[in-house]
């Protein structure tokens, strides 16, 4: 078995061990009815075989969003959440895939993580279609990033935020993205 592989086993059984003592004194589940963020680690089940071992999809790249104060007391104050979209593409090479695709080729599926409040949005190595590749300039890979609030009790975005736009995907694994956000009009 190799050590990356015996690596992440050990990360599984660390991350299970130590959500095993997150729970109430009496040892049962608790009680809590806050929804889960989708950006919470989630523990992937051991396997019983060594050689079923699966690796869990490592997190490619994070995106820290911070808020100021009047962003953070405004979505907690009405139950808005903060949606961190991502999306992946290519410039194409033919004029004509430029014009049919708006100046873009889809890569892969978007991913989207939702946070309750500022903090981590972590996603995965998104499955790219390697048949389109060789259609985008220099096979290169780029990420778009445009936060917005979620929208939940109000139909307008309420945030100004910064963007990650037309960045390519190495440069967005090669450390955490940050992305401050406020209200809109808030100088």
């Amino acid at each position: 078995m190799s050590r990356t592989v015996l690596s992440a086993v050990a990360g599984v059984i660390a991350i299970a061990v130590g959500l095993a003592g997150c729970h109430p004194a009496g040892g049962g589940a608790s009680s809590s009815t806050a929804p889960a963020s989708s950006a919470q680690v989630q523990a992937a089940p051991i396997p019983a075989a060594p050689d079923q071992v699966a690796s869990a999809p490592a997190a490619a790249f994070q995106v820290v969003i911070s808020l100021s104060p009047a962003a953070a007391a405004k979505l907690a104050g009405n139950g808005q959440t903060i949606t961190v979209p991502a999306e992946f593409y290519g410039n194409p090479i033919s004029e004509r895939e430029r014009m049919a695709d708006q100046g873009r080729l889809d890569l892969a599926p978007g991913q989207s993580v939702v946070l309750t409040g500022a903090g981590v949005a972590s996603f995965t190595a998104p499955q790219l279609d390697q048949s389109k590749l060789a259609l985008v300039e220099g096979g290169q890979v780029e990420v778009a990033i445009d936060v917005s609030s979620g929208n939940h009790t109000t139909e307008n975005n309420l945030l100004d935020c910064d963007t990650f736009m037309d960045q390519s995907l190495q440069a967005a694994e090669a450390q955490p993205i940050q992305l401050h956000c406020k209200l809109i009009g808030e100088p």
